[in-house]
């Protein structure tokens, strides 16, 4: 008997030879007759939200757009070929929904910065060390899978970077992230937290790179929104360092800090 790990098989066929063939789900081809494995080396969904080519031309791909929570991870095409990440675990397994991720963006040191529809958003470093920052105290697993690698690791959120993001009104543990800006002038990066508790769905991280300066209180700093709108999808930035938000409902909204204080107008 041939022992799967609860992996799932999509079919089976034998040869003439009797060589048995397993169709596993995500894994590839197994031959259980001689241990023989073929993988494909390619993101493990056809379907793309955002692309990021990163300064050392790796490709970043994320698997969802606004409202879709497809949970299908995120891929990175490295020299070495693709490696994809897939997420589980956490309080109530809410570290599966970071699997619909959003935005990706690099900052100004190369890690990369990937937002999600329900799991906040995640940095990995140029080792690729993983960063989760979201509201969730309870450690996850991260599968990742390329044709040279095949591992699950762990996932931990700093208890730091714990009540940096907002979650939503009705689940302490989902939490939104669909957008990133790196502001030059005022050293900053801005994230739009869509749809806060808290009300405040503008968060400034005062740097232009995650360093061990994030897991400072002092780091962090989130605004609310006069006009009382928190479905923000989308941000850009003028020259003159306002920044523009595409919001659900409330058309452009245009956002300007004075004196520590947002102000907005449409």
């Amino acid at each position: 008997m041939h022992e799967l790990n609860n992996l799932r098989a999509s079919d089976l066929a034998v040869n003439s030879n009797k060589d048995t063939w397993i169709a596993v789900e995500r894994r590839g081809l197994h031959n259980i007759t001689t241990g023989q494995e073929i993988v494909v080396d390619g993101p493990m969904d056809n379907y793309i939200g955002e692309m990021l080519i990163d300064s050392r031309g790796y490709l970043w791909c994320t698997t969802g757009l606004p409202k879709d929570e497809r949970k299908q991870g995120v891929y990175v095409r490295t020299d070495e070929g693709w490696i994809n990440y897939l997420f589980s675990g956490g309080n109530g397994n809410r570290y599966r929904n970071f699997n619909s991720t959003l935005a990706v963006f690099e900052d100004a040191e190369q890690n990369i910065w990937i937002g999600s529809w329900g799991g906040g958003l995640l940095v990995f470093d140029q080792e690729f060390n993983m960063h989760p920052i979201n509201p969730m105290s309870d450690s996850g697993s991260v599968w990742i899978n390329s044709i040279n690698n095949d591992d699950t690791v762990r996932v931990q959120t700093s208890s730091e970077l714990q009540g940096i993001i907002s979650s939503v009104d009705n689940d302490p543990f989902y939490s939104v992230i669909t957008d990133f800006i790196l502001d030059f002038k005022t050293q900053s990066i801005w994230l739009s937290n869509l749809a806060a508790k808290n009300r405040r769905s503008l968060i400034q991280y005062k740097g232009v790179a995650f360093t061990d300066a994030a897991l400072l209180e002092s780091a962090w700093e989130s605004y609310s929104n006069p006009s009382g709108n928190d479905q923000w999808f989308e941000m850009t930035q003028d020259p003159f360092g306002d920044i523009w938000l595409a919001s659900g409902g409330a058309g452009v909204i245009q956002a300007r800090l004075e004196d520590n204080i947002l102000k907005t107008a449409k």
